[in-house]
Protein backbone atom coordinates (compact mmCIF):
# COMPACT_ATOMS: atom_id res chain seq x y z
CA UNK A 1 0.00 0.00 0.00
CA UNK A 2 1.24 3.52 -0.52
CA UNK A 3 -0.35 6.14 1.70
CA UNK A 4 0.29 9.34 0.96
CA UNK A 5 -0.38 12.90 3.42
CA UNK A 6 1.95 15.09 1.05
CA UNK A 7 2.62 18.43 0.56
CA UNK A 8 5.18 20.18 -1.93
CA UNK A 9 5.85 24.14 -1.92
CA UNK A 10 3.77 26.19 0.46
CA UNK A 11 0.32 28.01 -0.28
CA UNK A 12 1.79 31.21 -0.92
CA UNK A 13 3.96 30.01 -3.96
CA UNK A 14 2.85 30.02 -7.80
CA UNK A 15 2.04 26.54 -7.51
CA UNK A 16 1.57 24.31 -4.62
CA UNK A 17 0.71 20.28 -4.40
CA UNK A 18 -1.42 18.49 -1.54
CA UNK A 19 -2.38 15.10 -1.73
CA UNK A 20 -3.79 12.68 0.71
CA UNK A 21 -4.53 9.39 -0.29
CA UNK A 22 -3.95 5.75 0.35
CA UNK A 23 -3.41 3.19 -2.57
CA UNK A 24 -3.43 -0.29 -3.03
CA UNK A 25 -0.49 -2.78 -3.34
CA UNK A 26 -1.16 -3.48 -6.73
CA UNK A 27 -2.95 -2.42 -9.72
CA UNK A 28 -2.90 0.88 -11.97
CA UNK A 29 -3.54 3.80 -11.05
CA UNK A 30 -3.78 6.70 -13.03
CA UNK A 31 -2.70 10.49 -12.30
CA UNK A 32 -5.43 12.68 -14.37
CA UNK A 33 -5.49 16.07 -14.90
CA UNK A 34 -4.53 18.77 -17.10
CA UNK A 35 -1.25 20.39 -17.81
CA UNK A 36 0.03 21.95 -14.72
CA UNK A 37 -2.24 20.07 -12.26
CA UNK A 38 0.62 18.52 -10.58
CA UNK A 39 1.02 15.12 -11.88
CA UNK A 40 4.68 14.91 -12.60
CA UNK A 41 5.28 16.73 -9.30
CA UNK A 42 3.36 13.42 -7.26
CA UNK A 43 5.68 11.54 -9.16
CA UNK A 44 8.80 12.82 -8.58
CA UNK A 45 7.63 13.78 -4.77
CA UNK A 46 7.46 10.13 -4.55
CA UNK A 47 10.68 8.88 -6.23
CA UNK A 48 12.54 11.86 -3.70
CA UNK A 49 13.29 13.80 -6.45
CA UNK A 50 11.49 17.06 -5.38
CA UNK A 51 11.99 20.06 -3.45
CA UNK A 52 10.19 21.25 -0.06
CA UNK A 53 8.29 18.17 0.48
CA UNK A 54 6.56 17.48 3.67
CA UNK A 55 4.17 15.78 4.97
CA UNK A 56 4.49 11.56 5.08
CA UNK A 57 4.84 9.28 2.45
CA UNK A 58 4.81 5.56 3.40
CA UNK A 59 5.42 2.52 1.06
CA UNK A 60 4.69 -0.94 2.14
CA UNK A 61 5.28 -0.07 5.77
CA UNK A 62 8.48 1.97 4.83
CA UNK A 63 8.56 5.62 5.48
CA UNK A 64 10.43 7.39 2.81
CA UNK A 65 8.96 10.95 3.93
CA UNK A 66 7.95 11.71 7.78
CA UNK A 67 7.84 15.12 8.48
CA UNK A 68 10.52 16.68 6.67
CA UNK A 69 13.19 13.65 7.23
CA UNK A 70 13.48 12.14 3.52
CA UNK A 71 14.79 8.93 2.24
CA UNK A 72 17.29 9.71 0.14
CA UNK A 73 16.43 9.02 -3.87
CA UNK A 74 18.85 6.46 -4.50
CA UNK A 75 17.22 4.56 -1.29
CA UNK A 76 13.55 4.29 -2.51
CA UNK A 77 13.05 1.12 -4.32
CA UNK A 78 11.23 3.20 -7.48
CA UNK A 79 11.08 2.03 -11.06
CA UNK A 80 11.06 5.81 -12.82
CA UNK A 81 10.02 5.24 -16.67
CA UNK A 82 9.40 9.49 -18.21
CA UNK A 83 8.17 10.87 -21.46
CA UNK A 84 11.57 10.61 -22.89
CA UNK A 85 13.70 7.64 -21.61
CA UNK A 86 17.38 8.03 -20.60
CA UNK A 87 19.46 4.93 -21.68
CA UNK A 88 23.05 4.74 -21.70
CA UNK A 89 23.81 4.96 -25.64
CA UNK A 90 27.38 3.43 -25.25
CA UNK A 91 25.75 0.39 -24.07
CA UNK A 92 23.42 -1.98 -26.33
CA UNK A 93 19.75 -2.96 -25.13
CA UNK A 94 21.28 -6.20 -23.10
CA UNK A 95 23.43 -3.88 -21.72
CA UNK A 96 21.65 -1.37 -20.36
CA UNK A 97 19.13 -4.36 -19.14
CA UNK A 98 22.03 -5.64 -17.44
CA UNK A 99 23.21 -3.01 -15.51
CA UNK A 100 19.93 -2.34 -14.23
CA UNK A 101 19.57 -5.70 -13.33
CA UNK A 102 22.77 -5.90 -11.09
CA UNK A 103 20.97 -2.50 -9.18
CA UNK A 104 18.37 -4.78 -7.75
CA UNK A 105 17.54 -3.48 -4.46
CA UNK A 106 14.75 -6.36 -3.79
CA UNK A 107 14.93 -10.35 -3.25
CA UNK A 108 17.48 -11.94 -5.40
CA UNK A 109 15.12 -13.09 -8.29
CA UNK A 110 15.89 -13.31 -11.90
CA UNK A 111 13.39 -12.39 -14.09
CA UNK A 112 15.74 -11.06 -17.29
CA UNK A 113 14.30 -13.69 -19.28
CA UNK A 114 10.83 -13.35 -17.84
CA UNK A 115 10.68 -9.54 -19.12
CA UNK A 116 12.68 -9.73 -22.35
CA UNK A 117 9.14 -12.09 -23.43
CA UNK A 118 6.82 -9.51 -21.74
CA UNK A 119 8.38 -6.37 -23.60
CA UNK A 120 9.38 -8.48 -27.16
CA UNK A 121 12.33 -7.90 -26.68
CA UNK A 122 14.47 -10.65 -28.11
CA UNK A 123 14.99 -9.63 -31.34
CA UNK A 124 16.61 -5.99 -29.85
CA UNK A 125 18.90 -6.91 -27.74
CA UNK A 126 22.39 -6.61 -29.55
CA UNK A 127 20.66 -3.21 -30.85
CA UNK A 128 22.40 -0.42 -30.05
CA UNK A 129 20.11 2.38 -28.59
CA UNK A 130 20.79 5.08 -32.00
CA UNK A 131 18.54 2.84 -33.51
CA UNK A 132 15.74 1.94 -31.69
CA UNK A 133 12.58 4.23 -32.61
CA UNK A 134 10.70 5.83 -29.80
CA UNK A 135 8.29 2.74 -28.71
CA UNK A 136 10.92 0.38 -28.95
CA UNK A 137 13.23 2.66 -26.09
CA UNK A 138 10.27 2.92 -24.07
CA UNK A 139 9.50 -1.12 -24.04
CA UNK A 140 13.19 -1.26 -22.86
CA UNK A 141 13.02 1.44 -20.14
CA UNK A 142 9.72 -0.23 -18.53
CA UNK A 143 11.40 -3.40 -18.57
CA UNK A 144 14.74 -1.72 -17.43
CA UNK A 145 12.67 -0.32 -14.41
CA UNK A 146 11.06 -3.40 -13.18
CA UNK A 147 14.97 -5.19 -13.45
CA UNK A 148 15.46 -3.03 -10.08
CA UNK A 149 12.86 -5.44 -8.51
CA UNK A 150 11.08 -1.39 -6.93
CA UNK A 151 8.22 -1.34 -4.87
CA UNK A 152 6.90 0.98 -7.08
CA UNK A 153 6.84 1.65 -10.74
CA UNK A 154 5.97 5.55 -11.81
CA UNK A 155 5.36 5.71 -15.12
CA UNK A 156 5.34 9.83 -16.18
CA UNK A 157 3.10 9.95 -19.93
CA UNK A 158 5.34 6.95 -21.68
CA UNK A 159 3.46 7.27 -24.64
CA UNK A 160 2.76 10.94 -25.05
CA UNK A 161 6.01 11.88 -27.05
CA UNK A 162 5.89 8.55 -29.48
CA UNK A 163 3.37 8.31 -32.68
CA UNK A 164 0.25 6.74 -32.77
CA UNK A 165 1.91 3.61 -34.20
CA UNK A 166 4.44 3.46 -31.89
CA UNK A 167 1.96 4.35 -29.09
CA UNK A 168 -0.25 1.48 -29.73
CA UNK A 169 3.04 -0.84 -29.93
CA UNK A 170 3.66 0.34 -26.38
CA UNK A 171 0.24 0.17 -24.85
CA UNK A 172 -0.37 -3.70 -24.98
CA UNK A 173 2.66 -4.11 -23.18
CA UNK A 174 1.81 -1.82 -20.34
CA UNK A 175 -1.68 -3.38 -20.21
CA UNK A 176 0.11 -6.76 -19.71
CA UNK A 177 2.74 -5.15 -17.03
CA UNK A 178 -0.19 -4.13 -15.18
CA UNK A 179 -1.57 -7.59 -14.92
CA UNK A 180 1.54 -9.51 -14.05
CA UNK A 181 3.81 -7.10 -12.00
CA UNK A 182 2.21 -7.00 -8.84
CA UNK A 183 3.03 -4.05 -7.33
CA UNK A 184 1.54 -0.61 -7.53
CA UNK A 185 1.70 1.36 -10.85
CA UNK A 186 1.45 5.10 -11.23
CA UNK A 187 0.20 6.43 -14.40
CA UNK A 188 0.43 10.09 -15.21
CA UNK A 189 -1.78 10.65 -18.07
CA UNK A 190 -4.01 13.35 -19.79
CA UNK A 191 -5.42 11.26 -21.95
CA UNK A 192 -8.64 9.72 -20.45
CA UNK A 193 -8.67 7.25 -23.29
CA UNK A 194 -6.01 5.72 -21.76
CA UNK A 195 -7.14 6.13 -18.33
CA UNK A 196 -9.83 3.71 -19.33
CA UNK A 197 -7.89 0.99 -21.01
CA UNK A 198 -4.80 1.01 -18.18
CA UNK A 199 -6.26 2.35 -14.36
CA UNK A 200 -8.10 0.53 -11.72
CA UNK A 201 -8.40 3.57 -9.99
CA UNK A 202 -7.90 7.31 -11.15
CA UNK A 203 -6.57 10.14 -9.06
CA UNK A 204 -7.73 13.79 -10.21
CA UNK A 205 -5.51 16.48 -10.03
CA UNK A 206 -6.77 20.30 -10.43
CA UNK A 207 -4.53 22.87 -9.83
CA UNK A 208 -2.34 20.51 -7.39
CA UNK A 209 -5.33 19.43 -5.04
CA UNK A 210 -7.16 16.24 -5.54
CA UNK A 211 -10.58 16.83 -7.24
CA UNK A 212 -11.90 13.30 -6.90
CA UNK A 213 -10.24 9.98 -6.14
CA UNK A 214 -11.31 5.92 -6.72
CA UNK A 215 -12.12 3.59 -9.07
CA UNK A 216 -12.62 4.44 -12.79
CA UNK A 217 -15.97 2.99 -12.76
CA UNK A 218 -16.99 5.41 -10.39
CA UNK A 219 -15.50 8.44 -10.37
CA UNK A 220 -15.25 9.58 -14.08
CA UNK A 221 -19.40 9.52 -13.78
CA UNK A 222 -19.17 12.31 -11.02
CA UNK A 223 -16.93 14.37 -11.91
CA UNK A 224 -18.41 16.69 -14.37
CA UNK A 225 -17.05 20.20 -13.87
CA UNK A 226 -14.39 22.30 -14.98
CA UNK A 227 -11.50 20.64 -17.20
CA UNK A 228 -13.53 17.13 -16.60
CA UNK A 229 -16.53 17.96 -18.23
CA UNK A 230 -15.65 16.47 -21.60
CA UNK A 231 -14.77 13.39 -19.73
CA UNK A 232 -18.17 12.74 -18.03
CA UNK A 233 -19.60 9.64 -19.20
CA UNK A 234 -19.86 6.20 -18.05
CA UNK A 235 -16.99 3.16 -17.87
CA UNK A 236 -18.60 0.02 -18.13
CA UNK A 237 -16.67 -3.72 -17.75
CA UNK A 238 -18.20 -5.99 -20.23
CA UNK A 239 -17.49 -9.30 -21.72
CA UNK A 240 -17.29 -9.70 -25.83
CA UNK A 241 -19.34 -12.75 -26.52
CA UNK A 242 -19.21 -12.12 -30.39
CA UNK A 243 -17.22 -11.44 -33.56
CA UNK A 244 -19.24 -9.83 -36.58
CA UNK A 245 -16.44 -10.36 -38.83
CA UNK A 246 -18.17 -9.14 -42.00
CA UNK A 247 -18.58 -5.65 -40.15
CA UNK A 248 -15.23 -5.24 -38.12
CA UNK A 249 -17.74 -5.17 -34.53
CA UNK A 250 -17.74 -6.79 -31.56
CA UNK A 251 -20.91 -7.92 -29.38
CA UNK A 252 -20.02 -6.93 -25.76
CA UNK A 253 -22.31 -7.77 -23.03
CA UNK A 254 -23.30 -6.14 -19.53
CA UNK A 255 -25.90 -7.08 -17.24
CA UNK A 256 -28.72 -7.76 -19.35
CA UNK A 257 -27.73 -5.47 -22.62
CA UNK A 258 -25.91 -5.32 -24.97
CA UNK A 259 -23.64 -3.14 -27.20
CA UNK A 260 -21.92 -3.36 -30.39
CA UNK A 261 -18.33 -1.16 -30.51
CA UNK A 262 -15.38 -1.62 -32.85
CA UNK A 263 -13.33 -5.05 -32.72
CA UNK A 264 -10.11 -4.05 -32.07
CA UNK A 265 -8.20 -7.47 -31.92
CA UNK A 266 -11.39 -8.68 -29.63
CA UNK A 267 -11.56 -12.40 -29.06
CA UNK A 268 -14.79 -13.60 -27.62
CA UNK A 269 -14.88 -13.92 -23.72
CA UNK A 270 -12.15 -11.14 -23.56
CA UNK A 271 -13.16 -8.72 -20.92
CA UNK A 272 -13.46 -4.81 -22.07
CA UNK A 273 -14.14 -1.73 -20.69
CA UNK A 274 -16.93 0.54 -22.32
CA UNK A 275 -16.82 4.26 -21.92
CA UNK A 276 -19.71 6.30 -23.05
CA UNK A 277 -19.78 9.67 -22.86
CA UNK A 278 -22.43 11.34 -21.45
CA UNK A 279 -22.16 13.97 -24.76
CA UNK A 280 -22.89 10.82 -26.87
CA UNK A 281 -25.84 9.50 -25.32
CA UNK A 282 -29.41 10.31 -26.58
CA UNK A 283 -33.17 9.22 -25.24
CA UNK A 284 -35.88 8.09 -26.70
CA UNK A 285 -39.23 6.66 -25.08
CA UNK A 286 -38.86 3.77 -27.43
CA UNK A 287 -36.53 1.67 -29.59
CA UNK A 288 -36.60 4.06 -32.96
CA UNK A 289 -36.84 2.62 -36.07
CA UNK A 290 -35.48 3.57 -39.31
CA UNK A 291 -32.42 4.91 -37.86
CA UNK A 292 -28.67 4.16 -38.03
CA UNK A 293 -28.01 4.27 -34.08
CA UNK A 294 -28.46 0.52 -33.47
CA UNK A 295 -27.13 0.67 -29.95
CA UNK A 296 -30.06 0.98 -27.78
CA UNK A 297 -29.90 0.36 -24.20
CA UNK A 298 -33.04 0.19 -21.77
CA UNK A 299 -32.78 1.74 -18.78
CA UNK A 300 -34.50 3.49 -15.94
CA UNK A 301 -34.10 7.47 -14.58
CA UNK A 302 -32.60 7.41 -11.60
CA UNK A 303 -31.92 11.43 -10.90
CA UNK A 304 -31.90 14.35 -13.75
CA UNK A 305 -29.76 17.13 -12.51
CA UNK A 306 -28.66 20.73 -13.49
CA UNK A 307 -25.22 21.10 -15.29
CA UNK A 308 -23.06 24.52 -15.53
CA UNK A 309 -24.58 25.17 -18.66
CA UNK A 310 -27.66 26.26 -18.30
CA UNK A 311 -29.40 24.89 -21.19
CA UNK A 312 -28.28 21.25 -20.44
CA UNK A 313 -29.03 18.75 -17.60
CA UNK A 314 -27.56 15.66 -16.90
CA UNK A 315 -29.98 12.04 -16.63
CA UNK A 316 -28.33 9.42 -14.91
CA UNK A 317 -29.86 5.70 -15.86
CA UNK A 318 -29.63 2.33 -14.55
CA UNK A 319 -29.11 0.03 -16.67
CA UNK A 320 -29.35 -3.29 -15.01
CA UNK A 321 -26.26 -2.94 -12.02
CA UNK A 322 -24.43 -0.24 -14.51
CA UNK A 323 -25.05 3.39 -14.40
CA UNK A 324 -25.44 5.22 -17.67
CA UNK A 325 -24.91 9.10 -18.06
CA UNK A 326 -26.69 11.60 -20.29
CA UNK A 327 -26.14 14.68 -21.07
CA UNK A 328 -29.07 16.39 -22.77
CA UNK A 329 -31.83 19.75 -22.74
CA UNK A 330 -34.20 20.52 -20.15
CA UNK A 331 -36.42 21.09 -23.13
CA UNK A 332 -35.73 17.60 -24.13
CA UNK A 333 -36.47 16.48 -20.93
CA UNK A 334 -39.38 18.39 -20.85
CA UNK A 335 -40.87 17.05 -24.04
CA UNK A 336 -39.94 13.36 -23.11
CA UNK A 337 -42.03 14.16 -19.47
CA UNK A 338 -38.97 12.85 -17.72
CA UNK A 339 -38.73 12.02 -14.08
CA UNK A 340 -37.13 9.98 -11.61
CA UNK A 341 -38.63 6.38 -12.43
CA UNK A 342 -39.35 7.15 -16.24
CA UNK A 343 -38.39 3.72 -18.50
CA UNK A 344 -36.05 4.92 -21.42
CA UNK A 345 -33.94 3.49 -24.32
CA UNK A 346 -30.66 5.06 -24.35
CA UNK A 347 -29.14 5.28 -28.52
CA UNK A 348 -25.51 5.41 -28.25
CA UNK A 349 -23.70 5.59 -31.96
CA UNK A 350 -21.21 2.74 -32.27
CA UNK A 351 -19.02 5.00 -34.20
CA UNK A 352 -19.11 7.53 -30.69
CA UNK A 353 -17.38 3.84 -29.28
CA UNK A 354 -14.63 4.09 -31.38
CA UNK A 355 -10.95 4.18 -29.56
CA UNK A 356 -13.12 4.51 -26.04
CA UNK A 357 -12.53 1.08 -25.05
CA UNK A 358 -9.94 -1.56 -24.52
CA UNK A 359 -9.33 -4.87 -23.74
CA UNK A 360 -8.97 -6.10 -19.89
CA UNK A 361 -7.37 -9.27 -20.88
CA UNK A 362 -5.24 -10.84 -23.35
Amino acid sequence: MIELALRVGSPTQAFSLEVSAEMPGSGTTAVFGSSGAGKTTLLRSIAGLAEACSGRIVVSGEAWLDGQRALPAHQRDVGYVAQTPLLFEHLDVAGNLRYAQRRAQGPETDRFDELVALFDLEPLLARRIDALSGGERQRIAMARALLRRPRVLLLDEPVSAIDAARRDEVLPCIDALARQAGLPILYVSHDIDEVVRLADQVLLLEAGRVAGYGAVTDVLGTHTAGQFADAAGSVIDATVTGIESPWSLATVAFSDATLSVPATGFAVGDRVRVRILARDVSLALAVPKGTSIQNALRGRVVAIEDTLEPAMARVTLEVGAQTVLARVTHRAVASLALDPGSDVVALVKTAALARRHGSLSA
